[in-house]
């Protein structure tokens, strides 16, 4: 059969407009060039996807790892219990910022003689910096806060949000007045 240039466009012309009232679901662009690929690129295009993939695992072990207990939360838990409030009172910042950072107010929570003063700067710690590096000593704080006022339901709660937030964590270095190996300063 011999067609006209007339005739051909028509025919195109009804086979768009048919294919646009299909409900017959098209391909999308990626399935059109998945399907194009030569195998030696859709293998590529894997590794690519498993490599990013390990990569953003490794990136969240490492990034997760910065959080939680610090070497700097201790030494500041040590000047405390060595009595060296002049030292820790030095920490602080002269003018007061708008809104004070972890440090600044766990430093303050060391020196403060007032316990529910205190439960506030440990709790404010937890609310606005809950990943903080004084986390799991404000935690610390708390349950011995939530301890000595028979808030026992609070108290294990301290215990359970360092196990599920800060897995390997321990609480215990912050606990008592005394060093840890026993010796008084």
């Amino acid at each position: 059969m011999i067609y006209s240039l007339k005739t051909r466009h028509n025919l195109k012309t009804q086979l768009c407009l048919s294919n646009q009232h299909s409900l017959k679901p098209q391909h999308s662009l990626g399935e059109k060039l998945s399907s194009k690929m030569p195998i030696k690129v859709k293998t590529q295009h894997s590794l690519m996807i498993k490599f990013g993939a390990l990569f953003f695992v490794l990136f969240f072990f490492l990034v997760s790892e910065s959080y939680g207990q610090s070497e700097y939360s201790k030494k500041l838990f040590d000047l405390y219990r060595s009595g060296n409030t002049t030292e820790l009172s030095a920490l602080i910042p002269q003018k007061p910022a708008k809104i004070e950072s972890d440090t600044t107010l766990y430093i303050r929570y060391l020196l403060t003689d007032d316990g529910e003063k205190g439960l506030e700067y440990l709790e404010t710690i937890i609310k606005t910096y809950p990943r903080s590096i004084f986390a799991v000593a404000a935690y610390a704080g708390m349950y011995l806060y939530y301890t000595a006022s028979d808030n026992f339901k609070k108290a294990n709660n301290c215990i359970f949000a360092v196990e599920n937030e800060f897995p390997g964590e321990s609480i215990d270095y912050f606990f008592g007045d005394t060093p840890p190996n026993g010796d008084d300063d």
